[in-house]
């Protein structure tokens, strides 16, 4: 008897995908297509349905889906984000809960002639104190699935509109467009271009900002943003009032970025192989490159089989420009230049995702540079609850970015 249930609902599914690729065709003016969309409808009837309730996007704004008749669009596409690269990029440290001391041994003195009279010099072994500390972030979004009913993609939500239906058409696609997102916003903007909560005073509404000033402003729940100043403000123009004079920039004050701490100790003096070259430009980007290299002292260079110079996208563009016609005898079998010619082999050129925007060259091993973190599951761990109309999703982690010893960086004077 559940074979020929079986038999029968698959002959009218068959004839209804006939009868509804025949309405399609038509209305598309193609009746041409009437078979083709009819196997396709029959293979989407075909495709296992997600279980489970997941949150997903902030309350969608539907107003972009609304526009679209079913016919019309039958699937959900997402854009392409950087994921975290930073984490394989750099040296990852993980189970860091506060804050990880990275000490390094310091020896100082020299030998001196023998006299045959022991004499120490005080301060001949030191260690430095840098410190890889965490901080917490956390991403909050909420979603009424009922909004999704006026759209096409009401049809998959299921039967029934009642208070227990909270299925999201194409959850687990649109889970993971969020964790992208998410990852995306650290990696761009937080690893490298960090500033910290510190670096933004809090809003005063008595106060005309200038171009480029940072506040932390509360919102009508009292939950704190922090926006940097786009358009000079008049007294009173809240990031909430005038939002077109305003750039929302969360990301930077999650932590201090590794070039933030790079350009301070740079600024400082601490960092002293500072190489001069000016804007980068596709005519002498190489010569530029190869002098940032050249500026890590010997002992680095003899000794490291992991230096890297990290660079931009448009920067090592502008580096393989700068080789013209000749840059086939420096690339791999795919065309692609990988080490930094006249090195010996031994610096390898990074395309470095987190800096896209910044004209700093960096050159340092690999194992100078870190990024910490508790778990790198915590990036993509979203934990959900569900009300009595809507959806709570929140993502929470640490993480902080640092550097071990100085005398092992080179860097330019561009930021």
């Amino acid at each position: 008897m559940k074979n020929l249930k079986l038999v029968f609902t698959l002959f009218i599914g068959i004839i209804l995908c006939i009868h509804m690729g025949n309405v399609f065709a038509q209305a598309l003016d193609h009746p041409e297509y009437a078979n083709s969309i009819a196997v396709g409808l029959l293979l989407l009837a075909l495709i296992p349905k997600a279980k489970g309730v997941l949150a997903v996007e902030i309350s969608p704004d539907i107003s972009a889906i609304a526009r679209f008749a079913f016919a019309n669009k039958i699937k959900l596409l997402k854009r392409y984000y950087n994921s975290l690269s930073i984490a394989s990029d750099i040296t990852l440290m993980l189970n860091i809960k506060n804050s990880l001391p990275l000490p390094m041994l310091v020896i100082n003195g020299q030998p001196r002639p023998y006299d045959g009279k022991f004499s120490a010099t005080p301060g001949d072994i030191s260690y430095t104190d840098r410190q890889l500390d965490m901080d917490d972030f956390q991403r909050d979004i909420q979603i009424n699935p009922s909004l999704y009913r006026p759209t096409y993609l009401a049809y998959e939500r299921g039967p029934g509109e009642g208070i227990k239906n909270n299925k999201i058409p194409f959850a687990e696609f649109t889970v993971q467009g969020a964790i992208d997102q998410n990852a995306a916003q650290l990696n761009n903007k937080t690893a490298f271009f960090g500033l910290g909560k510190a670096a933004f005073e809090t809003f005063n509404p008595a106060t005309a900002y200038l171009t480029g000033k940072r506040v932390k402003a509360l919102n009508a729940e009292g939950i704190a943003h922090y926006y940097t100043c786009k358009i000079g403000t008049a007294a009173g123009e809240t990031p909430y009032s005038h939002p077109l004079k305003w750039e929302l920039s969360d990301a930077l004050a999650v932590a201090e970025g590794l070039g933030t701490k790079i350009k301070k100790e740079r600024a400082s003096g601490l960092i002293k192989n500072v190489s001069s070259t000016g804007i980068i430009t596709k005519e002498d980007a190489f010569e530029q490159a190869l002098s940032v290299y050249r500026g890590l002292p010997e002992e680095v260079k003899d000794n490291r089989k992991d230096i890297y110079l990290y660079v931009s996208s448009n920067t090592i563009d502008k580096i393989s420009d700068s080789f013209k016609d000749y840059i086939k005898k420096y690339t791999d079998a795919d065309g692609v230049l990988t080490v930094l010619p006249r090195t010996e082999g031994i610096c390898k050129l990074k395309k470095a995702t987190w800096m896209n925007g910044s004209d700093i060259m960096l050159a340092s091993p690999k194992a100078n540079l870190y990024m910490g973190t508790d778990l790198l599951s915590d990036l993509q761990d979203l934990r959900t609850i569900e009300q009595m109309y809507h959806l709570d999703m929140s993502l929470k982690g640490v993480l902080g970015f640092q550097f071990g010893d100085e005398q092992a960086i080179s860097i330019n004077d561009q930021n």
